[in-house]
């Protein structure tokens, strides 16, 4: 895995106060989250696709990616999936240093408040 990459999911976890444990999967990383979410990161900087996903009980609740579709949305192809299904623009720009602490910010947020970030 990229090393920029690694070390913006390291800041996250020492960051994070919700984290409870750390799974490296050879090819993303999933943190074990209170109240039984996690968040899958997943960066490949050949590429530079990414998805980050905030999961609970094998449901996602937030998603961020830059997969190639909704060319309709402002900040084409970054957008974030919404618990109801809705698709908007989010703010992440393919730079895991910036965008992982945006996503940390927003998880944070959803586990305190249970509202969404945005």
């Amino acid at each position: 895995m990229d090393i920029a990459f690694n070390r913006a999911v390291a800041h996250f976890i020492a960051d994070c106060a919700f984290v409870l444990a750390v799974h490296d999967l050879i090819n993303k990383w999933r943190l074990d989250l209170l109240d039984n979410h996690s968040i899958d990161l997943f960066y490949n900087a050949v590429t530079g696709k990414y998805s980050y996903t905030l999961v609970f009980q094998n449901r996602r609740v937030l998603g961020w990616d830059n997969s190639l579709h909704h060319p309709e949305l402002a900040n084409y192809p970054h957008h974030l999936h919404l618990p109801n299904g809705t698709i908007i623009p989010s703010n992440l720009h393919g730079v895991p240093v910036r965008d992982i602490e945006i996503v940390r910010i927003a998880v944070e947020q959803y586990l305190q408040d249970k509202t969404l970030p945005i």
